[in-house]
This record gives C-alpha cells, structure tokens and sequence, in this order.
C-alpha cells in the first residue's frame, strides 16, 4: 500500500514537473517568437522608409535632368526611363503586413495611393487606408491629394474621415473636398460626353474601363446636389477652419457661388465697368442680347 502510494506520489509529481516544464518551455519558445518578430517588424519599418526616400531622391534627380535637357530626345528618353512607383507597390503591402507600426503602414499606403495614380496597387491600398487608418492623425496632410484620385474608394474614405474622425478640422477639409470630388466629376462627365469626347478612350485605357463607364452611368446634376449639401455643411459647421489657402467656409461659399451663378444656363452676375471706349456700363443693360466677356489681365 505503501509502495503504492510513494509510486502514484511520484507520477503526479513527474507529471506536474513535466507540464511546468511545457509550459516554460512554451512561454520561453513564445518569448523567443516575440523577439524575433520585434526585428523583423523594426527592419520592415526601416525598409519602407528607405524605399520610399530612395524613390524620392531618385525622382528629384530625375527631375533636375529633365529641366536641364536640351532637346525632344534627351527628355523622351528620360521620361521612358524615369523612377516609377508601381515597380514597389508589392514590396511596400508585404512590408505593410509585417510591421507593427501604424505609421510606417500609413506612410507605405499613403506613398503607393498618391505616387502610383492608376491600376489596382492604388484602389487596394486606398482600401486598406479606408479599413484600417481613417483615424490616423496624419490623415489630414493625405485629405487634398484625394480630391484627384480616380476610384470610388476614395469617397469612401473620404466619407469616413468626416464621420469618425476625431480632430474636427481633419473633418471639416474631409467634407470639403468631397464636396469638390463630386462637382470635379460631374464636370468631367459633362466634358467627356460633350466637347472632349475624343479623350473617352483614353480615360478607359488610364483608368479602366470599369471606373470610367460606372462614372458615366451617373448623373451630373445628382452629383452637383450633393456637392452643394457638402459645402453646405462646410460653411455651417467648419466655416473657420484652415484650408490649403483661406479658410474652409470662404473656399466652400466661392464654390457654392459658381456652381449657383457661373454654369452654363444661370443668369449671369451683375458686372459693372468700362468699356473700351472708357464708357461706364453693366452687363444687365445688354439683357436679352448676345455678349462676349473677355477677362484679361497682367501679372
């Protein structure tokens, strides 16, 4: 009985070492993963901002180049060979994976959305943007770059930013420049249907044929109302903000006034002046007759 109860003693006891020694072993082995991803993480964020700094550097250089080029076919061959940002999008995303640092993902996705301006590398990383950064404090510096990029996904970030944003200026630009996206385009789709038709192929080609005829299915006057509810907003809510150059609430109110009094089929503002002769006049006095403004001026 005795012999019994020593033997189970020392099985349970066996045992016991034997689990503390897994688990130690686990979590010196769990310690061991967490230090080997700590320099992994630390070089992927030294990685991208070399590749990004070596993009710029080289960019620049290329620049400088061009300028100085003296004929047609130096600047061509120049151009065919200039630094391009698509050739590292797919380093930058798996960079973007291993480091643990959200600003050096935000500066690889904020690099490939504003350098490479077409194709699927800048939809995917203004998507990953939109999914993981719409809070991110540099966010507001990005905001103006996204009123040209061709893709909806931008709206949506756009969209996102002046909703959960938590700085209220990164907000106030977020809702402006949406309302400029939407009156850029219905411009754009009114040229491409009307006096610019013969650059419609060549949009497809930039842009894709799937963005270009989705854009086209939309209606300019639609987008012009929404435009208007956003820049609306921006004069009620972020009048004071600072934008690129003047205020939000002075930029949105010159909008609003050209969408309201400068397109083709609004009457036009009152002008008053001189005429060529040094003959005071307004435009109303010539109601009802064709007239041609010729603004000019010396800089």
């Amino acid at each position: 009985m005795i012999r019994i109860t020593v033997l189970a003693f020392l099985g349970i006891a066996f045992l016991g070492i034997a689990f503390a020694s897994g688990s130690l072993w686990s979590l010196d082995n769990a310690k061991n993963s967490d230090k080997a991803e700590a320099p992994r993480a630390t070089s992927a964020r030294a990685r991208i901002t070399k590749l990004i700094r070596d993009h710029d550097t080289a960019h620049t250089e290329y620049l400088k180049k061009y300028r100085a080029a003296k004929d047609d076919e130096t600047r061509s061959e120049l151009l065919k060979n200039r630094p391009r940002a698509e050739g590292l999008a797919e380093e930058l995303f798996q960079l973007v994976k291993e480091v643990n640092d959200p600003a050096g993902a935000f500066d690889a996705l904020q690099f490939i959305a504003i350098k490479c301006r077409t194709g699927d590398s800048q939809k995917k990383a203004v998507e990953i943007l939109a999914r993981d950064h719409v809070k991110n404090p540099k966010v507001g510096d990005l905001i103006p770059t996204f009123a040209y990029i061709q893709n909806f996904t931008a709206d949506k970030f756009l969209e996102d930013v002046r909703e959960k944003h938590p700085n209220r200026d990164v907000r106030g630009n977020a809702c402006f420049y949406l309302g400029f996206r939407l009156k850029s385009r219905a411009a754009t789709i009114v040229r491409l249907t009307t006096e610019r038709k013969e650059q419609l192929e060549s949009w497809r080609q930039f842009y894709g044929e799937e963005y270009v005829d989705a854009m086209l299915d939309m209606k300019p006057d639609d987008l012009l109302e929404k435009a208007a509810a956003y820049f609306e907003e921006v004069t009620e809510k972020y009048a004071d903000v600072a934008g690129r150059r003047r205020p939000l609430g002075v930029s949105a109110a010159r909008q609003l006034f050209e969408m309201r009094h400068l397109t083709i089929g609004k009457v036009a503002p009152e002008i008053e002046g001189e005429d060529i002769d040094g003959k005071r006049f307004k435009l109303s006095e010539y109601r009802g007759q064709v007239v041609v403004l010729d603004f000019w001026g010396h800089w």
